[in-house]
Parts: structure tokens; C-alpha cells; sequence
């Protein structure tokens, strides 16, 4: 019994020591907390300028333990790329306070100060957003031709100033006779498929989004996996459905052009044929398309071509490799036969009625043109109406024709002057404007851009032959009038100074 209350006893006194010897094992001590204040970093918006504006900002800092911030801290401000370049990470200054002249690719960023305390190791930090822009990000891209009929390409640069840039494009060769000028919207992790494209009678040209410089993958030729078909690689038509589904009509011959990592940009074989046979159909030389459904998951991929061999309607959907015919049903044959039996003209598009678009024939055998209008709709094409133009529009004489996308009215211009056509009422056609001797050169309806592409802005191109830098961009509203047709003057979008134009085309980033 003795024993086991001395084992007892020594067992207690080990087990007090062992808590008494713990106390001195650690140091406890106050942090010496470093607080960023809100200053610089909340209540401002930060938009900024690449290669012209200076970022500074002066932040209110305090540390527990050193009121006075003697101490040697290390600071360091870094950007994060979110959009373009996600992750990418950026130091652009070791100062306390931050002067920094913006030098950073067009993004929006993460902007961090990060304040490490040597004496300890701890770092602390607070972020507030920056977004950049470059000259070139965002604005009208203008392709004109000058009077030897070589192609100049201008911006209007719009950020918190419109700036207008002139002869933009760093070629070494000026191509004759433009065509089209385009770029695609989306953002993307890489650039290497976000390219500016100009389209001219002499080929077609891929340049740089940021600095519109060239380098191996400028000639769009190099992109086709199978360049037979190809004559002057002349693109007529382009546009982007989604984040990856394009479709490029080139040479009289529709491309489709998927993003993904099983083909990587390159255009493959023609699709503008038919799955049971080999030979390509002749087609239009614009698609029509919707953008109602807007970006990503609920796009609309329908795109309508109109095969003019057997002279009837066809479409593309998304991964189709080959043409498919539209086809009619009992409830819709009233309307009119897929199958018209006449030429083509053109085809417009607009946002009218959740994304119409229109298609112009012509019937040669007695001399009358018909406006045909539709959805591409995610099921595919319906139906609208069948219009016949009134005899006194000169069709054959006529150009840009353009739909506004609240009204649906047909806008299109002879010579100088501008029209505009309510056929939807059978009403005639009536002079809205006249710039001559001036001639227009494009009427552009802007139905593409975030900002304005459910509005109905039309904008209104003009050109005095014999007169270099003659050419005027002018911005017209279309007025929500029900008996008439009414274009107003946007007096702050008046630009001149160019050559004759061609197309436009505005890129958000």
C-alpha cells in the first residue's frame, strides 16, 4: 500500500513539472498590425489610359505598434489580370506611395498593395479594381479607300475622350479595294484568335488588336487548311455567333471556323454543300444571323445562306459540316415556299422583332424584286412575311441598304441621297436625306454593339469623289414616330476627315 502511494505521489510531481516547465517554451507578444486604409482604394473608379495617363494614389497607413512608420517595411503594388489575361501578375512599383505612368496591355486588373513587415514576416494588403485601356481598344474601326483606291484604315478612339487616329494599320503594302473590316467582341484568355480582319480585293489581312502590327499569321490565306478553293481570299462576310462558332464567307464560299483545342482556328474544307454530294452550291455573298440571343450559352448558332443554284433558303447550325435545306411546313407554306425560285441581291440584318432579318430577290422573268423576312431561330429558320417593292424604288440602282432595328423599316440610298421604306405598310418610299453632291458610301446599322445595339443608331457615311479627305461619319437616331420616317442628327457624332468609306465596325476591347 506504501509503494503505491509513493508511485501515486511521484507520478503528481512529474505531471506538475511538466506543466510548470511548459510555461517557458513560448513568447507571447502584440502583432504589430498594419492597417491600408480606405483611401485610394474604395469610392473611386479607375479608368485608365496605356501610355497616357499616371496612376497615383497616396495611402493612409498606420501600424499598432509604430505610429510613425519608421520602420522598414516593404511595399510592393501589383496588377492581376481578370479578363484577358487572368492571373497574369504584374509589379509595377516598390514605393510607398504609387506614381506610376500606365504602361499595361488593355484588361481589367486586380491593383494590390502588398505592406511585409521584416520583423516579423507578415505581409498585409488591401486591392481595389483599375481598368486599362490602350489608344486602339475600344472605338469605330473605318476602312476607306483614298482616290488610287488603296486602303486606309482609321479609329475613332472612344474612352473618356474621342480621339480619331489616322492610317492606323503598320503594313508595308496598301491593298487595293476594301471590302470589309472586322473584329470579334468576346473575351478571350488569349489574343491569338482575337485579330483585327481586313478584307480587300487583294486578300484578306489579320492584324495585331492592340497594336494593328503584322508578323507571321497576317495573311489570312496561311489559315486555311486547304487553300484550293481560294482565289483572292476576299471575304464578303463575317461574324461570330458565340465564344467559338464563326462563320467566314470567302470567295464565294462559306467557312466555318471553330475555336476549341481539337482545331485551333484553322479553316477546313468548304461547307457550303450538301451532305449526300461533293459539289459546292453558289450562295450569297451576306448570311443573316441573330444576336437576340446574346453571348455564350444562349446564342443563337442558326445561320442563314441562300443557296442561289437551286434558288432557295439553307442554313448552318453549330458543328454542321454541310448545308441543310429549309425546309416548309403546313402550318407556314402560306407565307411563302423556302424554295423561290428567284435571284439573289442581299441580305440585311437587324434586332427588329427579337432579331429579323431580310433577304432581297429579284424574279428576272417580269422585272419585280420581293423582300423576304425571318428569325434564325435555335431550332432553326421561321418564316415571317413576303413584301413585293414598290416599283418605285430603283433596286437595281440602289445601295446600303440597311433595316432599322426598332421600326424594321429598309433604309437604302441612291447617289446622295437617303431613302427610307415602310414596306411592312405598303407605303412609298421617301427622301430622308440628301448630302450631294457628297455620295454615301455606307449606311451602317448599329445592331452589334453592348451599348447600343438595341437602340436603333444608324450611322451615315458620306464622300465627295475628287475631294481627298471628304469622307464624314455622321449618327442619326431613328425617331419613334408612328405615321412617318424620321432620322435625328446625334450632334455630338459629326467626324470628317476621311477618305472614301468602305465599312465600319466598332470594337469593345
Amino acid at each position: 500500500m506504501k509503494k503505491s502511494c509513493l508511485f501515486a505521489a511521484s507520478a503528481l510531481l512529474l505531471l506538475l513539472g511538466g506543466c510548470y516547465g511548459d510555461k517557458g517554451n513560448y513568447d507571447y507578444r502584440d502583432i504589430n498590425e498594419i492597417v491600408i486604409g480606405a483611401r485610394g482604394f474604395e469610392g473611386v473608379e479607375y479608368k485608365l489610359r496605356s501610355g497616357i495617363d499616371e496612376l497615383k494614389i497616396s495611402p493612409h497607413i498606420t501600424a499598432s505598434q509604430d505610429p510613425e512608420l519608421t520602420g522598414t517595411y516593404e511595399y510592393e503594388w501589383v496588377v492581376v489580370g481578370r479578363v484577358r489575361n487572368p492571373g497574369e501578375r504584374t509589379t509595377i512599383a516598390r514605393t510607398r506611395d504609387l506614381d506610376y505612368a500606365v504602361n499595361l496591355p488593355s484588361d481589367d486588373y486586380s491593383l494590390l498593395l502588398r505592406i511585409t513587415d521584416p520583423g516579423t514576416g507578415l505581409m498585409f494588403s488591401r486591392s481595389t479594381e483599375i481598368s486599362v485601356s490602350t489608344a486602339y481598344t475600344r472605338g469605330w474601326l473605318v476602312a476607306a479607300e483614298d482616290e488610287a483606291g488603296g486602303t486606309v484604315v482609321d479609329m475613332v478612339s472612344i474612352s473618356r475622350d474621342t480621339l480619331l487616329q489616322r492610317d492606323v494599320v503598320k503594313d508595308d503594302t496598301r491593298h487595293k479595294n476594301p471590302l470589309r473590316i472586322w473584329c470579334d467582341n468576346d473575351e478571350y484568355t488569349s489574343l491569338a484568335h482575337g485579330r483585327i480582319y481586313l478584307s480587300t480585293g487583294e486578300g484578306s489581312f489579320l492584324y495585331d488588336r492592340e497594336s494593328f502590327g503584322t508578323d507571321d499569321y497576317t495573311v489570312m490565306r496561311n489559315y486555311f487548311a486547304n487553300p484550293q478553293y481560294l482565289t483572292e481570299t476576299a471575304a464578303s462576310d463575317m461574324i461570330q455567333i458565340d465564344d467559338k462558332f464563326r462563320v467566314f464567307l470567302v470567295d464565294g464560299y462559306a467557312y466555318v471556323y471553330s475555336i476549341s483545342s481539337i482545331n485551333t482556328g484553322y479553316f477546313g474544307n468548304p461547307v457550303n454543300r450538301y451532305a449526300e454530294s461533293y459539289d459546292y452550291v453558289r450562295i450569297g455573298d451576306r448570311m443573316a444571323y441573330n444576336l437576340s440571343g446574346g453571348a455564350g450559352a444562349g446564342s443563337i448558332t442558326t445561320v442563314m445562306l441562300y443557296n442561289d443554284d437551286d434558288k432557295r433558303f439553307c442554313y448552318l447550325m453549330r458543328n454542321n459540316e454541310t448545308l441543310r435545306n429549309a425546309t416548309d411546313t403546313e402550318s407556314d407554306l402560306a407565307l411563302f415556299p423556302w424554295r423561290t425560285g428567284l435571284d439573289y441581291v442581299t441580305t440585311v440584318n437587324s434586332r427588329f422583332l427579337s432579331g429579323q432579318s431580310a433577304t432581297i430577290l429579284h424574279d428576272s422573268r417580269i422585272g419585280k424584286y420581293w423582300i423576304y423576312t425571318y428569325a434564325c431561330l435555335r431550332s432553326g429558320p421561321s418564316k415571317g412575311a413576303r413584301y413585293e417593292i414598290d416599283a418605285s424604288v430603283p433596286v437595281a440602282d440602289a445601295a446600303n441598304w440597311c433595316m432599322t432595328s426598332q421600326h424594321g423599316y429598309m433604309l437604302y440610298s441612291v447617289g446622295g441621297v437617303l431613302y427610307g421604306y415602310d414596306f411592312r405598310n405598303a407605303r412609298k418610299p421617301v427622301q430622308l436625306l440628301d448630302f450631294s453632291p457628297a455620295e454615301i458610301t455606307q449606311v451602317h446599322g448599329d445592331i452589334h454593339t453592348v451599348s447600343e445595339g438595341n437602340k436603333d443608331y444608324v450611322y451615315i457615311c458620306t464622300y465627295e469623289a475628287g475631294v481627298p479627305d471628304s469622307g464624314r461619319i455622321r449618327k442619326y437616331a431613328v425617331a419613334d414616330t408612328a405615321d412617318r420616317i424620321e432620322l435625328q442628327a446625334d450632334k455630338n457624332t459629326d467626324w470628317t476627315g476621311f477618305q472614301r468609306i468602305r465599312s465600319l465596325w466598332f470594337k469593345e476591347l
